[in-house]
């Protein structure tokens, strides 16, 4: 016998839409790191980060003696970042034959099932590819209404959130590179990046390359290597290895012959509260005998100290 429509509506919001609005995120380690330790807004055209401009002088803190004169020049230390907001939508969609073909709960959620999953492995590579893009049609998921992601933060040239390298040098990220060519990676580049990325307590928290350039670190990192025992209390158990005890993150889609060091301090996903993972169900669609299914979100990737972001680039893959 073949559901109704409230029957099936039922279904796709209480047992479908909630499994895709997880696993988007959930199945993939850095997006699950992301969406843990995600950040909420409640509106703005764009999203306003905070920037603390360049140290240098002492305006703002001082040593003095006695009925010394204090220095009480105003200073504006504080500007803003702004980011976009990005749109990323899964859709479930499901016709009224095959409803009629796969008759009754068991097969409607079966059915229903395998085509969220190809809906939620499409919107995670979208949301991946969007992670270690430059924001442009050129990297990533190819066009410029993906996330602003990682090649565009880690960049020292290029203008991020709305502020250029010329007005505030001192606020592009730490990148070691070998003026193009590449070089075998050693534990000493990646502990000088490493180094780069740190400030006082606040260091890279998470570690990521893809598989090429992971084969050569594991030779290096092999014979000490140690996963933590608390990793899988903490949610990183899909780290393949540690160093300095940051989590290293092998990924396909991550920049070639490159490696990055992430403080997420300074580094997170910042999310519309009310378009996070918001679900719509359209049912006997006008020109399809048809029902859609679709879960949204609204976010964007935001830096607040792009300096502490670092990365090692121009290095070997193995082949």
């Amino acid at each position: 016998m073949a559901l109704s429509f409230d029957q099936i509506t039922a279904i796709g919001n209480n047992v479908i839409l909630p499994k895709v609005e997880d696993n988007v995120f959930n199945k993939h380690p850095f997006l699950k790191r992301l969406k843990k330790n995600a950040r909420f807004k409640d509106g703005g055209n764009q999203i306003q980060a905070p920037v603390y401009s360049a140290q240098g002088d002492s305006s703002d803190a001082e040593y003095f003696d006695g009925f010394d004169s204090l220095d009480i020049t105003p200073t504006d230390r504080i500007t803003a970042a702004l980011y976009p907001w990005k749109q990323l939508v899964a859709k479930v969609h499901i016709s009224r034959k095959e409803v009629l073909q796969n008759s009754g709960p068991t097969g409607i959620v079966s059915l229903m099932t395998a085509k969220a999953e190809f809906a939620e492995t499409e919107a995670q590579r979208l949301a991946t590819l969007g992670l270690y893009s430059d924001g442009t049609a050129g990297t990533g998921a190819g066009t410029t209404k993906q996330l602003t992601g990682l090649q565009a933060a880690l960049s020292t040239t290029s203008t991020y959130g709305g502020i250029a390298v010329a007005d505030m040098s001192s606020w592009v990220a730490q990148v070691a590179n070998n003026s193009g060519t590449n070089r075998d990676v050693t534990l000493d580049l990646m502990q000088r990046s490493y180094q780069a990325g740190k400030d006082g307590s606040r260091k890279p928290t998470v570690i990521t390359m893809n598989s090429g350039v992971f084969n050569n670190v594991w030779s290096l990192i092999q014979p000490y290597e140690r996963l933590s025992a608390g990793a899988g209390k903490v949610g990183f158990e899909d780290a393949d290895a540690e160093f300095n005890k940051a989590p290293i993150l092998v990924d396909l889609d991550m920049e070639s012959n490159a490696i990055y060091f992430i403080n997420e301090d300074v580094f997170h996903l910042c999310i519309h509260r009310q378009e996070n993972g918001r679900k719509v169900v359209h049912g006997d669609l006008e020109k399809q005998n048809s029902q859609l299914f679709k879960t949204y979100w609204m976010m964007n990737l935001v830096t607040t100290e792009r300096r502490r972001l670092a990365k090692l680039d121009d290095i070997n893959e193995a082949s």
